[in-house]
This record gives C-alpha cells, structure tokens and sequence, in this order.
C-alpha cells in the first residue's frame, strides 16, 4: 500500500476507507481527512487509472454512506450521510 501512487493506475481490493484515502491524497497532492468513526467501516474494491478526484468519491459515496466536502484551502473532509 505504500507504494499505490506510483504506478500508472491505482488498484484497490479491500481497501479500507481510511487507506483509500490516504493513497488518493498522495496520489492528487491533496488533504483529505476522514471522520475518524468511519475510517476503517467500510472497504473498496475499484481500480483507477484517468478518474478526477471528484469522479473517484463520487463513486465511493454512491456505494457507501459517506459524503465529502471539498474545502476552500483545497483539502477534502469525507464523513457519515
């Protein structure tokens, strides 16, 4: 896992919300923190490979009960629904 963003696409098999979002941070050099009572509730099986950051939790939150807010210093707060 330490090594997800180096690669030309992203895979992620049971994948904990927390680490998910730990890669995309590193992966689109961006802040994203996760509410600290669903971090490890959910898991993600997808792989990326041209997806905007956007399109990425967009999908997570169609599939999971979570939301994400992107912030004005440009970082992401993802939280319950």
């Amino acid at each position: 896992q330490e090594n997800c963003w180096s690669k030309s696409s992203l895979e992620f098999k049971g994948w904990s919300l927390n680490d998910v979002c730990r890669c995309l941070s590193r992966w689109f050099d961006v802040k994203i923190s996760v509410a600290p009572e669903i971090a490890g509730l959910y898991k993600f099986n997808f792989t990326l490979r041209n997806e905007s950051l956007d399109e990425i939790l967009s999908m997570m939150a169609l599939t999971s009960p979570i939301a994400y807010t992107f912030r004005l210093d440009g970082s992401v707060q993802v939280y319950k629904k």
